[in-house]
This record gives structure tokens, sequence and C-alpha cells, in this order.
């Protein structure tokens, strides 16, 4: 049992390294330069582009929080 729970603890700190490595600003700025490729003209990302400091920071914390907010998506059919 011990070995289980010691299992379990590592896989929850290897998630809370992940979250923390998901959430640094650095790799949020890399992915909304990745994001907005081709699309810079587009009224969302001129909007979201204004503020992308506090943006940014606002989606960190719903991230570390467990409360990330997605847009409205489509599927292709």
């Amino acid at each position: 049992m011990a070995s289980t729970l010691s299992l379990k603890l590592k896989a929850m700190k290897r998630l809370g390294n992940l979250m923390e490595s998901v959430a640094a600003m650095e790799n949020l700025e890399l992915a909304f330069c990745k994001a907005r490729r081709g699309k810079n003209h587009q009224q969302e990302v001129i909007d979201f582009s204004r503020n992308i400091r506090g943006n940014l920071i606002q989606l960190r914390q719903n991230i570390l929080t467990g409360n990330p907010v997605s847009a409205y998506y489509r599927d292709w059919e």
C-alpha cells in the first residue's frame, strides 16, 4: 500500500510541475504568438493584444486554479 501512495504522490508532483510549466508566462506568450499566426487582423486577436499582459496573467491564474476558460469552437464535419 505504501508503494501505491508513493506512486500517487509522485504523479501529483509531476502534474503540478507540468501545470506550472504550461502556465509559465514565457510559454503563454509563445502560445499566443503561434495562435495568432495568420489572424492578426481578426477583431478577437486585436482585442486580446490590446491588454496582452493582463490577459495572459488572467489566463495563467485560471490555469493554475483549475478554471481555464475556453472560447467557443466548432467541429468540422
